[in-house]
């Protein structure tokens, strides 16, 4: 058999005092026995928002508060309510200092230029750009207001579970929604206890698979980071080694 390890289980879900569905959409993808714990938690009185473009299934049946945005602008939002977190000092400094490097300036490895850690890239500090919620209205149409609601909610509302669906991850720089919303729960420190959730996709830990056939050797030896993929099936002779391209031996 072959696994899946990633988040948490479902089961610690009963715990958790708010779950986010960023671009998850339980209700109409039937997405195993996920149904079963929201709507037993939704009984229990766990709160849910959903992050979502459509009214779907799952905003009908699950959600407290829907909050739609432009589709493909998830980190727009995401990087706006990363701002609000640490310009009002909600983050959980306890298990950042623990357990990450990179927050700061200060806890960055040692050799990597400046500016490059978290907080710089949310000050602008390198582009220029203040990830304000106003900035980031002008890009979701979600009003500044309400993103920074968003985040005060889930860095004051402990243990909260953000679950990013697969939807927001397919388009062009998908991944870094995927990045993004696992920078969340590090931020808070949801992760690693029960009611948290700290994956970047909507999938649940321990998850078992049927191991399939082994794979013949792959002929091309050429390699692109995965952020290239778009540009790549667009037109593959863009990509270039100085836009990622990898030559294998």
């Amino acid at each position: 058999m072959a696994w899946s390890p990633a988040c948490n289980s479902l089961d610690t879900l009963a715990d958790t005092k708010l779950v986010i569905l960023w671009g998850h959409n339980p209700t109409e993808t039937i997405f195993g026995h996920t149904n079963h714990y929201f709507q037993q938690m939704k009984q229990n009185g766990t709160r849910f928002i959903v992050v979502d473009p459509r009214y779907s299934d799952t905003v009908a049946s699950l959600a407290d508060e829907w909050i739609p945005l432009l589709p493909a602008t998830d980190n727009a939002l995401m990087d706006a309510m990363m701002y609000v977190i640490v310009s009002e000092n909600l983050h959980d400094k306890t298990f950042i200092d623990r357990y990450t490097l990179g927050f700061d300036e200060t806890s960055m490895p040692e050799g990597v230029p400046a500016n490059e850690s978290l907080v710089a890239y949310l000050m602008g500090k390198k582009d220029g750009q203040v990830k304000t919620p106003e900035w980031a209205e002008k890009i979701t149409r979600v009003p500044a207001q309400t993103i920074r609601q968003l985040a005060r909610d889930y860095a004051n509302t402990k243990p909260a579970a953000l679950i990013q669906g697969w939807g927001p991850q397919r388009h062009n720089c998908g991944e870094r929604t995927a990045r993004g919303s696992t920078l969340l729960a590090t931020l808070t420190g949801n992760v690693g206890i029960k009611g948290g959730w700290a994956a970047g996709y909507g999938g649940c830990g321990n998850r078992k698979f049927a191991a399939g056939p082994e794979m013949p050797d792959n002929p091309v030896k050429e390699s692109i980071s995965i952020m290239n993929w778009v540009q790549a099936a667009d037109d593959a002779s863009k990509v270039t080694p100085e836009a990622g391209l990898k030559r294998g031996g």
